[in-house]
């Protein structure tokens, strides 16, 4: 199945799966999806933002304001960034990797 959620207001998330290529919004709130298998693709403006368990697929994490997690995850592609916020990446493997924090750590 394909994801395509979004929420100007409230936490998003799909966990279960597989799902296929995801695409996950919200304005302000957390935003989560678990096992993809395909692209995957979270986002928000205000709030945490997580992908867990993503294969065969560009994977992408954003959020201006809070934290960026990302774990096991096979992708061709794997682009992790916060503007105001930390990064925590674990068991990780692809071709290219971005990880970015302009004010947080990054593990």
């Amino acid at each position: 199945m394909k994801l395509d959620l979004d929420s100007s207001s409230g936490d998003v998330s799909a966990e279960g799966g597989p799902f296929a290529n995801s695409l996950l919004k919200s304005s302000y709130g957390d935003v989560l999806v678990d096992n993809v298998k395909g692209d995957a693709a979270v986002e928000s403006s205000s709030g945490s933002v997580t992908i867990q368990r993503q294969s065969g697929g560009r994977a992408s994490a954003k959020t201006d304001y809070g934290s960026v997690n990302v774990s096991d995850i096979d992708a061709t592609f794997l682009r992790a960034k916060t503007s105001s916020g930390s990064v925590k990446a674990v068991n990780l493997r692809a071709p290219t990797m971005e990880l970015e924090s302009d004010y947080g750590d990054i593990r």
